[in-house]
């Protein structure tokens, strides 16, 4: 236990050794916990960029690690080695977050000269050891209750082994690349948000690659993806006045699960946000939405806005010659 008492702590590593065909570590930490009070904060940071080994290069690998705060922030920053073919910023297995008010940040970056040095990108690895779970924000325990902004700035990521990572605070949360765009497709799953969120934002409005929300949400706020083809396979939910979903694509809307979708805002007792679906955002005349197994959209009171062209959805939806239907919707 390292206890700052109200001081910051920052810890980091940039490793620039290695043998190749290993596995590395610029920071290894298990059975650890690192707190402080106040508005102390946390900084832990690992850069493995310059390691020459081409096996698992990881700049973070953080095992059941507690990381606490009061009203401080805590950073969580890593970055593998540019030679590795499986090359991470950030592995979490049993690994906490946790700070009553302060602003939790992690960030896996791609290692700069990964392409020419011929490494692979993994990105963020977070599973469930049998040790425990990852909490962001509150676990109950040490800390119960939050009202952080979590932001996941990961340009790729796997969240593994069933449900395994938690974000719990009425703050706001927000996962969405470093760059412009995710490295690749960006698939949510095994990732559960607390209801009580204010806002949950995936991907941000430059970001080409496609994203698919494999499991159900339903939080206090505002829902907003944003993507290349956006794939729904799961139910929508916003309960709080006002707060609508929106889903802009410069490609397709779609649901790709087999299942019927429902997207709501409000409720009987609460005047629902507006739903936009916005596909074919940036004009190309390719972007369509569609829904095969069911779609339902209850807003409450608020409006329903289906079309494309633009991030506004003011033109029109629109298929391609590959598919069976190529008309406009607006």
């Amino acid at each position: 236990v390292v206890d700052a008492e109200g001081g910051s702590i920052t810890i980091s590593s940039t490793e620039g050794v290695g043998v190749s065909g290993g596995s590395d570590r610029s920071i290894y930490s298990t059975d650890a916990t690192l707190q402080t009070s106040g508005s102390g904060t946390i900084s832990v940071t690992a850069d493995a960029t310059n390691n020459a080994n081409t096996g698992n290069t990881w700049g973070l690998d953080l095992r059941t690690t507690n990381i606490i705060t009061n009203s401080g922030n805590i950073n969580i920053i890593g970055t593998g080695g540019k030679n590795s073919t499986n090359s991470r910023g950030i592995v979490t297995a049993g690994m906490n977050a946790l700070s009553s008010s302060g602003l939790i940040t992690l960030r896996d970056t791609k290692a700069s000269g990964l392409d020419a040095a011929g490494g692979t990108y993994s990105g963020f690895y977070s599973y469930d050891p049998a040790s425990g779970y990852n909490y962001f924000g509150y676990d109950g325990s040490s800390v119960n209750s939050s009202t952080s902004n979590i932001v996941m700035e990961l340009d790729d990521f796997e969240f593994v082994n069933s449900t395994n990572s938690y974000i719990n605070s009425s703050g706001t949360f927000s996962l969405k690349p470093v760059g412009d765009s995710f490295t690749g497709p960006a698939i949510v799953t095994n990732l559960s948000l607390n209801s009580a969120l204010s806002s949950f934002t995936l991907g941000k409005s430059s970001n080409t690659a496609d994203i698919t929300s494999g499991s159900a949400v339903s939080i206090a706020g505002p829902i907003s993806f944003y993507g290349g083809d956006i794939n729904i396979n799961a139910n929508l939910t916003t309960t709080t006045t006002n707060s609508g979903i929106s889903l802009i694509a410069s490609g397709s809307i779609t649901e790709t699960g087999s299942s019927a979708i429902t997207l709501t805002t409000g409720s009987d007792s609460v005047t629902g946000g507006n739903v936009l679906l916005a596909s074919d955002s940036d004009n190309s005349s390719n972007g369509r939405i569609g829904f095969y197994d069911g779609f339902t959209v209850n807003t409450h009171g608020g409006n329903i806005t289906l079309g494309g062209g633009n991030s506004s959805g003011s033109g029109y939806a629109i298929g391609t010659s590959s598919v069976v239907h190529t008309e406009g919707i607006r």
